[in-house]
This record gives structure tokens, sequence and C-alpha cells, in this order.
């Protein structure tokens, strides 16, 4: 069932957006988070400091959040006094703030800071947003992927709200829409900002990207809702929904996956999945390999300059993979091992396309079970596997 629920967004700023993010989201009320920046000047991530603050997008069912119980919240983890400071974290991209496009809830933060006995002393600030633009990927929800990074706020604070709701499997969904014709790509654009608008209207809907890529046939797509229940009724709403039938008959080449938030108590060591880092000599061969070849999609892409090698995050399905030019990262000649879940399909699909120096065929003895075994331009090695498990 569609939940039609009246819900608003503000954005809160409380210092380092890591902690801020993985605290807001426990709240009750509290029905989806972003990791962004608020009333800077650009509209691009690069660039010079442009005077933005750390916050987080937040969408609230106000009907449960009040205006003024998320300034309780957000009191209970900043130092309200703290000009430009929060924790170890200085600068003034770490001042503390509220910030809406809706007047009402700007007065109502004015009378919480008004009604408190210092005020004269807070240093929250409460504005209108001007502008807002979402933090890179390595930076949404953060701690709940790498949660033994370092954060200002105190576990015990991070987990104070937290409820036996969020410590159930996320709904993990990742993969790419892949269109065969110029018309089909094109019903694609003309439906999606609705279909993507509706998606995050839903109660339980934490993430739902869907992205072009380099090639204008096909799009990434990357979705997480926090239970199999809220995931089964985003598919049961959008079965019916004006973009199920405009875009019905187009690929969709998915893995739906299920990811375990880390609470405290569970996990306490909060190991995650590894990231292998391979070497790379050479851009253009490496994008030939991953993402013509084997139909990576790029997930993020990094310089310190211009001219300064580039760090490279790419992503199929559950397999993620960084690729340096950094001299010091990786060694030419490593193996990673990928799990598929049917060999022969995957070959069929690698026959599709050709490459000018790779024929690979299966090894149907291998020792974890049928293996397509290919080399990347650099030397690294990486074996797909049909696995029992």
């Amino acid at each position: 069932m569609t939940d039609n629920r009246t819900t608003e967004e503000l954005y809160v700023a409380g210092g380092c957006l890591w902690g801020v993010q993985s605290f807001v989201e426990t709240l009750p009320g509290v029905m989806f988070t972003e990791a962004g920046r608020a009333n800077g000047t650009s509209d691009s991530l690069d660039g010079d400091y442009d005077g933005y603050a750390e916050c987080v997008r937040i969408r609230i069912d106000p009907a449960v959040l009040s205006v003024d119980r998320l300034m309780t919240y957000l009191f209970e983890i900043i130092d309200p006094h703290s000009v430009n400071r929060q924790g170890p974290d200085v600068g003034e991209k770490y001042r503390t703030g509220l910030y809406s496009e809706n007047p009402e809830h700007l007065d109502l933060a004015r009378a919480f800071i008004a009604g408190r006995d210092d005020a004269a002393l807070i240093a929250v600030e409460v504005l209108p947003l001007t502008n807002y633009v979402r933090s890179a990927d390595e930076h949404q929800d953060r701690l709940a992927r790498c949660p033994d990074d370092s954060c200002h706020l105190p576990r015990e604070l991070l987990d104070k709200y937290r409820t036996d709701d969020h410590a159930l499997d996320h709904v993990v969904l990742t993969g790419r829409l892949v269109c065969t014709t110029a018309d089909e790509a094109e019903r694609v654009r003309r439906h999606l900002p609705e279909h993507v608008a509706l998606t995050l209207a839903e109660r339980g809907c934490l993430a739902f990207d869907v992205e072009p890529t380099d090639n204008p046939l096909v799009w990434s797509v990357s979705e997480r809702f926090v239970d199999s229940a809220a995931f089964d009724a985003h598919r049961e709403r959008a079965a019916g929904s004006t973009w199920a039938g405009a875009t019905a008959g187009i690929t969709r080449d998915y893995v739906i996956s299920e990811c375990q938030p880390v609470v405290s108590g569970r996990n306490p060591l909060g190991v995650g999945a590894p990231v292998p880092v391979l070497r790379m000599f050479d851009e253009a061969s490496a994008r030939e390999f991953y993402v013509d070849y084997l139909r990576f999609d790029v997930q993020l892409e990094h310089r310190f300059d211009p001219d300064l090698p580039l760090y490279m995050r790419i992503r199929r399905g559950s397999a993620v993979l960084d690729l340096s030019e950094h001299h010091g990262d990786g060694t030419p000649g490593s193996v990673v091992w990928i799990p598929i879940v049917d060999a022969d399909a995957f070959h069929a699909d690698l026959g599709t396309r050709t490459h000018r120096r790779l024929r690979p065929g299966i090894e149907r003895d291998a020792p974890g079970g049928p293996t397509i075994q290919v080399t990347d331009p650099s030397g690294n090695e990486l074996r797909f596997c049909e696995s029992a498990e």
C-alpha cells in the first residue's frame, strides 16, 4: 500500500554530517535523510569553499515529529554556544543551524531558542534555505557503512533513540536500467522524474537514485528501503504506476540484497564488505575494459588536481572495485574473486560485446565452481565464479 501521509522537509546542521545523519535517522518521525551542503553559493561539489554548512536533509512526518521536538533533539548533540566548531571539527562549514523553505518552520525554531534561558548565547543560525547540494556518495550513511570511522559524537548518543525498527535488515537494490532503442531511452527520461519523486515520498524509502551513465541508453540504479515490507509496498505501488506502463519491456539488470545496519550490541566490531584497490596505468584502456566491456558503472572519480592521478570507484551489482593511478595503491597482478549466479548467462552476455584482446571461456572444473577469468589492461585478474554458495 502507498503511504499518503503528509511529509515536510528541513535541513539541520550540527557539525560533521556523518554523525548528525547517523543520529537523526534514528529519531521517531524521520522518514528520510540525506547528507548535503546548505546555503553555499555553488551548485557543484567542486571548487573552493563557498560558505556552505555541512547539513542533513530530513523528511519528517509532522504528526510524529514537531519542529520544537526536532530542535530539542538537535540541542542534544551540539554545543549551541560554540561558533564554527563542534567537537574537534573547526571551520565555518561546521557551524550549527536549521534551514527550511517553509517560514513556519523558521518561526517555530526561533521561538524554541527564544524560550531558552541562554537564548542570548545561542549561536545556532535559523535561516531560509537558499541553496542545497547533495554530498557525494562516499558521505551518504557514512557511519552505517563505515562504523569504525571517527565521529565527534559518542556511540551511546548515536544509538540513544535507536529502536528495534532500525535493527531490521535494509533492502538494497543495485544495478542498471538498460534500453535498446532511443525511443525507450526517451520514455525513461520523460517519466523518471515523477517516478523518483513518488518513490522518495514513500514511507521507508531511505535512498532512491537513478542516474544516467556515459551510455545514453543506460541508467545506474541504487535503492535502499528500511525493510522488506517497505520494499514490497514500493514494488506494489510501482507495478500499477504510469512509470511501469511506460517502461514495460525495458531490461532491468538488478541485484537485490539485504544489508544489516550496525546497531550497538550487534556486530560490535563494525566490519563491512572490503573494497579491493587495483592499480591502473591507463585511464582510457581501463574504462574500455571495465565500463564498456564488463559493464561496471562509475560511482565516483577523484583527482587532487586536474593533472594528477585518477582514483575511481566502479560497481556492477554488489561488486565494488576501486581503480587507482597512484603508484602507492595496489599491486599489478592482483587477483579478485567475484561471485556470479550463472556462469553461462554471464559468458553469453560478454559475448554480445567484443574486446580487442579478450575472448574468455568458462573453466568448468575450477576449484570454486565454473569460472570466467579475464585480465585487465594493468595485469589484474578478475575471476567471475558461479559459486554453489
